[in-house]
């Protein structure tokens, strides 16, 4: 990655970070159960690489003796969740000196690997990695959608037709009216990494996981709340700071769409991201 684009990503990311920390989505058990059955046994180490504020990174210290979570944004870090077994650090996904050779058996990346240079990471994710049996572990999850859903509450039950009315809606606030302020990038989280999974010059053995997914059923002020942490929403409102916030109309017509009386009721929003995790094994010596 070039500097100006490693800038530029600091920027976005630290102006962000305290809607990240308090409404992106966290994986699922599925996922880290997808990766557990996939890589070696051991569970001393894992690395998790532009762990942003440490979603991934406290979830994996469950299951491990030691975390280590590296992001290039001190915005990001200053967020991050504490926990006993976890050590943060200030470092580009690049730069993995924070491990030493050969000590790690997992390595994860969620939502990050878009950003990095690949190459030089998948370089240093090969000299950091157990040899032989240590994994690497790529997560991401697209744009989401809007499902049909029923439910007791009030105003939890809305049709197939709604909510397609309402992806409509979300489609043209993602890519319509955000779109020109997606980092370039961000096609390659929507298009789930396909072209970029690991060659067999750095790991034995690549494997795509198919059919797993984030739900969440959350208030109409939770959803918005998360679309507070869009770079592509930051970046329009940098740009035009004159303009009508994008999210007021949008509120409005999500709101029609779905017919939700109170925006702070629980449970009246049924969201679903599609997931892509792609583990590879068995890291070539250097």
């Amino acid at each position: 990655m070039s500097s100006l684009a490693a800038t530029t990503k600091g920027h976005l990311f630290e102006d962000q970070a305290a809607a990240y920390a308090s409404y992106r989505p966290t994986y699922p058990d599925s996922m880290y159960d997808a990766i557990y059955s996939r890589m070696g046994p051991g569970r001393t180490l894992a690395l998790d690489v532009g762990c942003g504020t440490g979603q991934a990174t406290t979830r994996l210290a469950n299951d491990f003796q030691q975390v280590l979570g590296l992001d290039s944004s001190a915005g990001q870090l200053a967020q991050a969740v504490p926990h006993p077994r976890v050590r943060y650090s200030q470092a580009p996904a690049e730069d993995l000196r924070a491990a030493e050779p050969g000590s790690v058996d997992l390595l994860t990346v969620a939502q990050a690997y878009h950003w990095f240079d690949h190459p030089k990471f998948l370089r240093e994710a090969r000299r950091v990695l157990k040899p032989q049996v240590g994994s690497l572990a790529l997560l991401s999850y697209a744009c989401h959608e809007l499902m049909a859903a029923g439910g007791s509450e009030k105003g939890s039950v809305y049709s197939a037709e709604q909510a397609a009315t309402a992806n409509t809606i979300n489609r043209e606030l993602y890519a319509g009216t955000l779109g020109p302020y997606w980092d370039a990038r961000r096609n390659l989280v929507d298009e789930e990494y396909r072209g970029l999974e690991p060659g067999p010059e750095h790991f034995g053995q690549v494997e795509r996981v198919e059919g797993l997914a984030i739900t969440r059923t959350w208030s109409l002020d939770q959803f918005l709340g998360y679309l507070e942490s869009w770079s592509g929403l930051q970046t329009y409102r940098k740009r035009h700071p004159t303009l009508p916030d994008p999210l007021l109309a949008f509120r409005q017509n999500v709101k029609k769409a779905l017919d939700i009386q109170d925006d702070a009721q629980p449970g009246t929003v049924h969201i679903r991201w599609p997931l892509c995790l792609v583990v590879a094994k068995d890291p070539r010596p250097l």
